[in-house]
């Protein structure tokens, strides 16, 4: 599940180096991310529960449902992460349906993986 084709062009990016926290979980979040390089490492306690690449997204829930992030992010590997802020998600949301079905995919996967992992 990629949404790089939407944003793999973009120059609009922020840079990370590895080991850098990106989100800490409990933090309000008003951006998600999609990965343009590198990889990310998501955390809940502490515990790795997964690494996202190249055309992954993250905390696009913060932004769904304006809730505290509920895993911590960091930079597995240098990263360079396009970030979507409310206004353009809504946008996005409104104008493509391709990145909406796409979000409503990512979410209930994850949704999912959690449930097996409890």
């Amino acid at each position: 599940m990629s949404n790089i084709s939407l944003f793999g062009d973009s120059e609009n990016y922020v840079s990370f180096a590895t080991g850098q926290l990106i989100f800490e979980q409990g933090q309000s979040g008003k951006f998600m991310f999609v990965i343009k390089e590198g990889a990310v490492e998501m955390q809940i306690k502490g515990k790795a529960i997964s690494t996202l690449g190249v055309g992954e997204s993250f905390g696009e829930v913060s932004l769904i449902i304006d809730s505290p992030r509920s895993a911590t992010a960091i930079a597995k590997t240098d990263c360079k992460l396009v970030m979507i802020d409310q206004k353009y998600f809504d946008f996005l949301v409104q104008n493509t349906p391709d990145f909406a079905n796409n979000i409503m995919q990512i979410v209930t996967h994850r949704l999912l993986k959690a449930d097996e992992r409890a």
